[in-house]
């Protein structure tokens, strides 16, 4: 466990299980929300437990990598 980060990499889609709202993790550890999510986000994303976002601040979305 020691060598798993405990923020999720840049582009990372997540989605709360109670929501339809999909987010997508920046380099700067917040979450942009995905306004015009395609069938690649809907098909590729990790189900969290409710609350779990709220950690993470709202803020633009970019990658540096």
């Amino acid at each position: 466990m020691a060598s798993v980060s405990s923020r999720p990499g840049c582009g990372a889609r997540f989605r709360e299980r109670s929501s339809g709202s999909l987010y997508r993790t920046n380099d700067f550890g917040g979450k942009a929300l995905i306004t015009s999510p395609t069938s690649d986000d809907w098909g590729n994303h990790y189900v969290v437990p409710d609350g779990s976002l709220a950690r993470f601040p709202d803020q633009p979305y970019v990658c540096m990598n």
